[in-house]
């Protein structure tokens, strides 16, 4: 997906997720509306690719064997 797009989604959920008739609503409902920024999303993904291949199927594993 090309960066523009990416930011303008990653932009558009950000001011969603601080609508105050979303926040309203989500109150109403006992939910707590927490978003990660992109950045922060981006940063998480690239340290979980950066753990052993290994440690990733191991974990991969013990998700599929739930199901």
């Amino acid at each position: 997906m090309p960066a523009e797009r990416a930011n303008a989604l990653r932009d558009a959920f950000m001011r969603t997720m601080q609508d105050p008739d979303l926040l309203a609503e989500t109150a109403k409902l006992g939910l707590d509306v927490r978003p990660a920024s992109g950045k922060d999303v981006d940063a998480l993904v690239a340290r979980f690719a950066a753990f052993p291949k290994d440690v990733i199927e191991r974990a991969a594993a013990g998700l599929y064997e739930r199901r």
